[in-house]
């Protein structure tokens, strides 16, 4: 139970930062809308590298780590 609970509590925190990190470059995105963005990467990516990958891959292992753990 008390892995279930750990687990439960990993997942639900790795989806919050992931979607405060997607809102957040989202917002920024229209910054750099009148300021100017990468052609490469688009505006969207743009503002999400600005932002941060870090977010993205904590986020990730947080979800991974602990959807393990509670199967």
């Amino acid at each position: 139970m008390k892995h279930i609970i750990a687990g439960g509590i990993g997942v639900i925190s790795g989806i919050v930062l992931f979607g405060f990190t997607l809102v957040a470059a989202a917002i920024y995105a229209l910054e750099l809308s009148s300021i100017g963005y990468s052609g490469k990467w688009g505006l969207y990516g743009s503002a999400l590298i600005e932002i941060g990958i870090v977010p993205l891959l904590i986020s990730a292992s947080l979800f991974h780590r602990r959807a393990r753990v509670s199967l």
